[in-house]
Order: structure tokens, then sequence, then C-alpha cells
């Protein structure tokens, strides 16, 4: 799993545009400086806010996609014990893709079929197969079955995936898209950085990380 929480990065990055937005008010409120001198203060602050801004967006987008591999390899890869030897796992491995190609063309009542048919034989990976395939191609009503059918630590982690999907990923709706996109959108831009272009080269430099 990623190092720190989707919620930790976002938290981060709406801190960030708060004490930018707190430095620029001090800054403008400076009465011993010129308005260039301002101009010049507030795009090295908003500067390096925004450089920070892009690394915890990178961070947030990166941290996304490893969370959604480890969820989905939890919930959906097989379980192979610790002593299991080289040719063991490689066999299990073999069988697994095997089930999965055998599967591709199921529709969905040839795939609870398998499911009920894994089931009753005690064949947990080919049923972890037809769980796969269920997810490629959206079955709900497989999926659902599956759960039902695996276990209480599988389910959990199937479980975990679906609220990390509904919080974070694919499966948000369109409320909650919107609410992160105004979270993560930049931090807005000092009207005082166009009137000077030394104050334009000042910020893109602290965007580039450079001392100024």
């Amino acid at each position: 799993m990623p190092k720190r929480a989707m919620d930790d990065i976002i938290n981060e990055i709406r801190e960030n545009k708060k004490k930018v937005d707190a430095e620029l008010s001090i800054i403008r409120e400076e009465q011993d400086l010129s308005e260039a001198g301002r101009a010049k203060w507030a795009a090295k602050a908003w500067g390096k806010a925004m450089a920070k801004h892009r690394k915890l967006v990178a961070e947030l987008n990166a941290t996304r996609e490893e969370t959604r591999t480890a969820l989905r390899k939890a919930a959906f890869s097989p379980r192979i014990g610790y002593t299991a030897t080289v040719g063991d796992k490689a066999a299990i491995r073999q069988a697994f893709n095997t089930a999965m190609f055998s599967l591709q063309e199921a529709d969905s009542k040839g795939l609870m079929r398998a499911l009920e048919r894994a089931q009753r034989t005690g064949d947990d990976l080919y049923a972890l197969a037809v769980a796969n395939i269920a997810a490629e191609k959206g079955d709900s009503k497989v999926l659902q079955r599956y759960r039902e059918l695996a276990g209480s630590e599988r389910a959990e982690d199937m479980d975990k995936l679906v609220e990390f999907e509904k919080t974070f990923g694919d499966s948000r709706d369109t409320s909650t898209k919107f609410a992160e996109k105004i979270i993560i959108s930049a931090p807005s831009q000092p009207k005082e950085i166009s009137m000077y272009s030394e104050a334009w080269e000042i910020a893109n430099a602290a965007m580039d990380g450079a001392e100024v």
C-alpha cells in the first residue's frame, strides 16, 4: 500500500492553498513595500505554493493508482501460502490463467453457473477466476454472489475496494468528483503578478524549484 492515505494528501493540498492565501494577505498589507515589491513577493509565494501543489497532485494521482492496484490484488488475486514452492506457485498461476481464459466468452448466466459449480466442488481458484471475469465485465450480480460464497476475509477485501472506488475512484458520483476537483484546484494566481514581467519570471522560477 502507498505510504500516505489519500485523505492526508488532499488535506495537505487544502492547507497549502490556505497558507499561500494567508501569505498573500500579509504581503498586500505590507506598507513598507512598493507596488512592484509586493508583486515580486506575491509572485514568489504563489510560485512556491504552485510547485508544492503540483507535487502533491502528482502524489495524489500516483497514490490513487497504487491503492487501487493493492486493493484489487487483495480482492481478486490467488492467495498462495508462504510454504509454496516456486513450482507450486507457477502451477497455481497457470491453473488460474487457464480458468480465466476458459471463461472469457461466458455470459452472466454462464458465469453464475460456473461459480455455483466451483462452490459445489470446492474449487476456490476457479471461483476466483469467475469473479475476475465478472469484475472485468462489470457483472455485479455474479460479483455479489461470489462475495457471499467467498468467506469473510475475501468479502472484506472486496468491500474495501468498492468503498475506495466510491470515495476516490471510478464509481464516484458527480458531486463527489466535482468536490474533489474544487479541492485540488490550483492556488489562485495573484492579480499583482500580471502587472510586472519580472514578477512573472520570479513566479516561474519558484514553480521550477529555483531559489528566488
